[in-house]
């Protein structure tokens, strides 16, 4: 992950969905190389992938604007209200198909 959000910091969109290996590592990579332009991203299927992973792209991706992850089992109600009031004045969707830990 480090080798491609450093080979291009200017990235707006990045789909790791039903990519294998993403972690909370991934996502605070991505986080301190790619947020200053990241505006969607999307994590479908990424399971190892928890509440802290979630809030690493909350608290420095500041423009994302479409937020999916779905099938995410590990992902909490707690993160994603943070996620929301962290974001509140860029998100515009948030998909959470699959998240059977949140309510």
């Amino acid at each position: 992950m480090l080798r491609i959000v450093t080979r291009f910091p200017n990235l707006r969109i990045l789909d790791l969905s039903f990519c294998s290996n993403i972690t909370d590592l991934s996502l605070k990579i991505i986080s301190e190389f790619a947020s200053k332009y990241l505006f969607s991203l999307n994590i479908w299927g990424a399971n190892d992938v928890t509440d802290a992973g979630i809030l690493h792209v909350a608290n420095k991706c500041h423009e994302i604007k479409t937020l999916t992850i779905c099938d995410c089992t590990n992902i909490t109600e707690d993160s994603i209200v943070q996620v929301i009031a962290k974001l509140k004045t860029t998100l515009r969707g948030l998909n959470l198909w699959g998240c059977t830990s949140i309510s």
